[in-house]
């Protein structure tokens, strides 16, 4: 999410479906979430619209889908 202002803090968000058949555990869909966020670079549009690296946060929002 783009802030209002430059100043303020921007957030990538990756939404995931913790799936018993696929993986182990929800930590490790946690881990599925931000590994994707890094080898999609999603922060890369961020930057270029002037938003530093220290005002990005990573979060991840997991569900049990058993």
């Amino acid at each position: 999410m783009y802030p209002l202002e430059r100043n303020k803090d921007a957030f990538i968000m990756e939404f995931k479906v913790f799936d018993a058949k696929k993986e182990r555990s929800l930590v490790q869909t946690a881990a599925n979430a931000l590994k994707q966020i890094e080898e999609k670079n999603y922060e890369a549009d961020l930057i270029a619209a002037g938003i530093g690296r220290g005002q990005i946060y990573k979060r991840y929002c997991s569900e049990v889908n058993l």
